[in-house]
């Protein structure tokens, strides 16, 4: 049939869905009769521009219509004016690259892979994240839900949910053409747990914090935050004055906003040192300085003419300062007097004594002998409870028969663990012999002995029998870090 160009009625749509809401007096009255041709039907047809053309197709097809639209049809419409075309206008939020591209995802490699070829890879992990992910939507289309994904994978509904939302932005990050073949490849390993955050950012603010994450070593936690301060940053367009909108600014904004809601000044001092340490701009970390001291109350500068206050307020000049937590100054100093077998009771009453003062425990040697070895330890119950504590080294733990005793190491596998150095942290003092515990250890020396005489590791139930006299009461025994500890770890 002839398609014949009619304007839509101002303030309605027509859609090429038959019975849509169409009004007779917005109809041009007796169109069809005077135009000579058959009873038209009505569709909608694409325009070269961003507007919409509606069109009236006439011929046999019309006895497919609804009587409701024949009907209007058959009264026509009242004059209308001329055509009327909306173009759409610009829109600052954009759909990001691939967006609607139902062919992004589908490659040719797995669109012609069968379902249960795909649920084995799936199963054994065989291929990069990303790669995998894309499978997830061709199994839906093959009837496979979430749930029976699950049985045949081990990926949970949640899991797919998330490789999905992450695999599309990576899809973005590539369709984009922004980002450079060596900073994806960032992705390919953690980048599920490191994308999924970006799901809420605009495709510009997407391809900036896809940037800043690798450059900056994040992890899914700190991608989570970096997602959260890029949002708050585009909400607050008058309090981020100051700040741009490179993820750096915005971590900065997000831990001023953080450092205004603490009610404790060390907090809001933490997050302020926080926000200085990822602001990028000048602007924003002048907003810093200047909300810092309105919060922490720093005193401001005095004008002087001196040349060296000059340059001490130079801008370029900057002072560090680190607020120490309390595990911090939860170490000890103790002093190693030789290694057990050769240390004797003289060793033991020359060892120094110290004490410890003030909010940064500094600790000071009660003594003239300087020349000692120490060794400092975290500062745990048993050791805080001590009043002289001192150490003594031990080369190989596994030779020693007192702790293979006292540790109850039976098998060879037992005796093999204790093998290496330690550590006898005992308490210096005399213990009298009704206050002696058998299930205690003590360094001990035979009565009337020389001070040269070897001090010998042995407990209480050996110092009544044998007539020992205990000079040191053990508390515990240290090992280094195993090989494979994390750097500090006292475990």
């Amino acid at each position: 049939g002839e398609v014949l160009s009619i304007p839509p009625a101002r303030g309605y749509c027509w859609g090429p869905i038959p019975g849509a809401n169409v009004r007779a007096a917005d109809l041009r009255r007796n169109w069809y009769s005077q135009a000579g041709k058959a009873r038209p039907t009505c569709q909608t047809t694409p325009s070269s521009s961003s507007r919409t053309k509606h069109t009236l197709v006439t011929g046999s097809s019309s006895k497919h219509l609804p009587q409701g639209i024949e009907k209007i049809l058959q009264e026509g419409a009242e004059g209308l004016g001329p055509e009327v075309v909306t173009p759409t206008g610009p829109n600052q939020y954009r759909p990001p690259a691939g967006f609607m591209n139902e062919q992004l995802t589908e490659t040719p490699e797995f669109a012609a892979m069968a379902p249960q070829d795909m649920m084995n890879r799936l199963r054994a992990r065989a291929g990069k994240w990303h790669q995998l992910a894309k499978m997830l939507p061709l199994l839906a289309k093959a009837g496979y839900d979430n749930t029976t994904v699950d049985e045949m994978t081990g990926i949970t509904p949640v899991l797919q949910v998330r490789r999905k939302v992450a695999e599309w932005m990576y899809d973005t990050l590539v369709a984009s053409g922004k980002l450079s073949p060596e900073l994806l490849a960032s992705f390919d390993s953690r980048g599920e747990d490191m994308l999924y955050p970006f799901r809420n950012l605009t495709q510009e603010m997407r391809e900036a914090a896809a940037e800043y994450v690798v450059q900056q070593n994040y992890d899914a936690t700190a991608c989570e935050v970096l997602a959260r301060s890029m949002k708050e940053w585009e909400r607050r367009p008058v309090e981020r004055t100051g700040f741009t909108d490179h993820p750096g600014d915005c971590m900065a904004f997000k831990y001023l906003r953080d450092a205004l809601e603490c009610t404790k000044v060390e907090e809001a001092e933490k997050k302020m040192q926080q926000a200085l340490s990822v602001a990028v701009t000048d602007d924003a970390r002048a907003r810093l300085y200047e909300a810092q001291q309105m919060l922490l109350g720093d005193a401001p500068e005095t004008p002087s003419s001196g040349p060296e206050d000059a340059r001490d307020r130079s801008p370029t000049a900057s002072l560090t300062i680190l607020r120490l937590e309390l595990e911090d100054l939860g170490f000890r100093p103790i002093p190693v007097l030789g290694e057990l077998g050769t240390a004797s009771p003289s060793d033991l009453d020359a060892a120094p004594r110290t004490s410890q003062e003030g909010v940064f425990g500094i600790f000071s040697i009660q003594s003239r002998a300087t020349a000692h070895r120490w060794v400092a330890l975290p500062q745990w119950k048993a050791l805080a409870m001590m009043q002289v504590p001192v150490g003594f080294t031990v080369a190989n733990l596994a030779s020693v028969p007192a702790v293979v005793s006292g540790t109850r190491s039976k098998t060879d596998d037992d005796k093999k663990r204790l093998n290496g150095p330690g550590i006898i942290v005992a308490d210096r003092g005399a213990v009298t012999v009704a206050a002696l515990d058998n299930d205690t250890y003590y360094l001990a020396s035979a009565l009337g002995a020389s001070t040269e005489a070897k001090l010998q590791l042995v407990d209480g139930a050996q110092v009544r029998t044998r007539g020992l006299k205990a000079l040191a009461t053990v508390a515990f025994i240290a090992r280094p870090p195993a090989r494979d500890a994390r750097p500090l770890s006292t475990s």
